[in-house]
């Protein structure tokens, strides 16, 4: 048997493995180019192609690549990309959703070189069908490029390092090079990956390559040498977002976490994919005695190389600025699979294509039924609100106004133009217009009927604020990255009554206690439901219950409303939203400043405010709610009208990341 037929088993195109790995590379391209013209623009891509619009390539870098936290490698790509093909989805996504295709091929091929073909299906099988890579092969963002190019720089490493074919050295020697720069360009977790391959490589090279390997070495930083005034920005802004970006540090479940995540938060998923890999093991302890020693180093570098970024990451975000989350595991993601399979010896040709062929099938059943990964994807953010929105138009015939809390008239435009509808668009972004300002933002639209089209977070009591204005709400869609309501004036058969009817009646909160002082005020109140407060008392309108009692599940908001009576404006009591345990540990706690609730210019008005519980911590049944108005500076005041009440919320508004079951 030559060598070739050593490494593949057959050199028959129609052999075991030749037909396994052409129907996972047939599912990967069914399972990426599904509906392939439906493929909608995340906000990051339509970010990246808003910054792709310079003129000059100096322009690029600094207004495009500089301000936004990643190397300039895919910035630069679609920047000439965009140029030469236009900004259609499918044209832009295209390279991605290839080169995430190319990376299940070279995953199979690392894995059949480090161990064997059965290994190596079993885990390009997984990389073909799980959601983590089918999804970032359909962004064009840094992540499926970044994959391909780690696992392609591996793919020569491995070459290099312990192929002993003298003929082709210094042809993996340049791909290592090529490839390890352009993953350094890629993605800032891309050149840390690179850093720890090639310190591993000092463990196993043979010395008389050492010399060329060191070589390669100082070439990829040569390479990289006219991006370094970038990274050392970059690295000095901080966290994704910036210091005090978005991301928060990581929690010390993060792994946890991330493992539920790439198997679906099914337990279909991962108690058969545990059972598979005990089979490996089982197998593995029965066969010992034949079992190549060689093959433990590759084991060890598995492992290590998926845990080592992870560990790193975390301690980072950790200790000095965020930046680790699920999306920059991807680097390093089927490593961790080559390792859990790598136990698994060389199986029989039927057993190996029954069991490939069953991987597919579970895991395409979670992806598609239990995640339903297509209806939420595919249906997401600028996209969907655009298409909701042009639907009500068509139904109309009205230019109804629409308010757009967003990022930029760009964003919508762009689906304004390939939808060919105009849309009334008032833009405005919740991080600069507070309650007040969009109150008045509301009642300036002359208009019998409002649209909300949210792809921010919008909190939900703003929608409170339009039914001041815009009683009856018609439509509401929810959905991952979008919210979208549609408001009238007139009540209409068309309501959506499921909106209308909240999960449990609103409590009214009363005060049995005799209010007194009142009419220094210079308010008529009704002392039953009153609350009255000055320099003698800092806590009251207390309401105090387990929190699963007013809720049915961890989506629903939760809202406050009450009418706020300050003597004067100097007044800046805050509303207090926290939650305790049973032994009255804080889990969640909110203050937040009346003055930044205001909703019109005089003294008294009415106070909305509502949080969304999914950001709570809820895994404790007996948790228990607090609201409260905390008079931490001692004005005089009065509020009365306290109600409190729970919506459903929007459940899929991570749905893409976490459980939304």
């Amino acid at each position: 048997m030559n060598r070739y037929n050593k490494t593949l088993g057959t050199s028959n195109f129609f052999s075991t493995d030749t037909i396994g790995i052409t129907l996972i590379l047939v599912v990967s391209f069914v399972l990426r180019f599904y509906h392939f013209n439906q493929i909608p623009f995340n906000s990051d891509e339509l970010s990246a192609i808003y910054r792709a619009r310079f003129d000059t390539f100096s322009e690029l870098i600094n207004k495009g690549v500089l301000i936004d936290g990643h190397p300039a490698g895919v910035q630069v790509f679609l920047y000439y990309w965009i140029k030469c093909f236009g900004t259609s989805e499918f044209v832009v996504k295209l390279p991605f959703m290839i080169m995430g295709i190319l990376s299940v091929y070279i995953t199979y091929r690392i894995a059949q070189k480090w161990f064997n073909s059965t290994v190596a299906l079993i885990t390009s099988a997984y990389v073909s069908t799980l959601q983590f890579t089918i999804m970032f092969s359909q962004i064009a963002r840094p992540y499926s490029s970044g994959l391909f190019l780690a696992l392609l720089t591996v793919w020569f490493w491995t070459n290099f390092i312990f192929n002993n074919d003298t003929k082709k050295i210094n042809c993996y020697l340049a791909g290592f090079i090529i490839s390890g720069a352009l993953s350094a360009y890629n993605h800032h977790f891309n050149l840390l990956f690179l850093l720890i391959v090639c310190i591993t490589g000092l463990f196993f090279i043979n010395k008389l390559k050492l010399k060329l390997y060191l070589l390669g070495g100082i070439a990829i930083f040569v390479l990289y040498i006219p991006h370094l005034h970038i990274f050392f920005y970059q690295l000095k802004v901080g966290g994704v977002g910036g210091k005090d970006g978005w991301l928060a540090a990581p929690e010390y479940s993060f792994l946890y976490e991330y493992l539920k995540f790439i198997f679906h938060y099914s337990k279909l998923e991962i108690i058969f994919t545990f059972i598979i890999t005990l089979a490996g093991i089982a197998l593995f302890f029965k066969s010992i005695k034949t079992f190549d020693k060689t093959k433990i180093k590759f084991i060890i570098i598995s492992f290590v190389w998926f845990l080592l970024p992870l560990l790193i990451g975390f301690y980072y975000s950790r200790m000095v600025a965020p930046v680790l989350q699920y999306s920059v595991m991807i680097f390093t993601f089927p490593f961790l699979l080559i390792g859990m399979f790598s136990f698994f010896p060389e199986l029989g040709k039927y057993l190996k294509i029954g069991l490939i062929s069953f991987i597919l099938y579970i895991n395409i059943y979670t992806l598609t039924i239990e995640r339903k990964y297509y209806k939420l994807f595919y249906h997401q953010g600028y996209r969907e609100c655009a298409w909701q929105i042009k639907e009500i138009y068509k139904q109309t015939h009205k230019n109804i106004p629409v308010l757009v809390n967003g990022y930029g008239d760009f964003f919508m435009g762009y689906y304004e133009k390939l939808f060919n509808t105009k849309f009334n668009c008032v833009h405005f972004n919740i991080d600069t217009v507070n309650a007040l300002k969009f109150n008045k933002l509301v009642k300036a639209q002359i208009s019998d009927e409002l649209i909300l089209a949210a792809v921010v977070g919008t909190p939900s009591y703003y929608c409170d604020i339009i039914k001041e204005t815009y009683p009856y709400l018609i439509k509401k869609s929810l959905g991952y990255g979008y919210e979208m309501f549609y408001f009238s004036k007139q009540f209409s058969k068309e309501q959506d009554r499921k909106y209308i009817v909240i999960n449990n009646p609103r409590i009214k909160l009363e005060n049995k206690k005799v209010i007194q002082n009142l009419k220094a005020l210079n308010y008529v109140l009704d002392d039953d439901h009153s609350f009255y407060f000055n320099k003698d008392i800092e806590y009251d309108a207390n309401y105090i219950t387990p929190i699963f009692k007013i809720i049915s599940n961890k989506y629903n908001n939760l809202h406050v409303s009450f009418n706020y009576y300050p003597k004067d404006t100097i007044a800046n009591p805050l509303l207090v939203i926290s939650t305790e345990d049973t032994h009255g540990k804080s889990i969640n706690w909110q203050g937040i400043p009346l003055k930044t609730l205001l909703t019109s210019d005089s003294l008294s008005q009415k106070i909305y405010y509502s949080v969304g519980l999914v950001n709570f911590n809820l895994k404790n049944k007996d948790t228990i709610l607090k609201i409260f108005i905390w008079n931490k500076d001692k004005d005089t005041f009065a509020i009365d009208d306290v109600n409190i009440w729970t919506e459903e919320g929007n459940r899929y508004v991570y749905s893409l990341y976490y459980d939304f079951k």
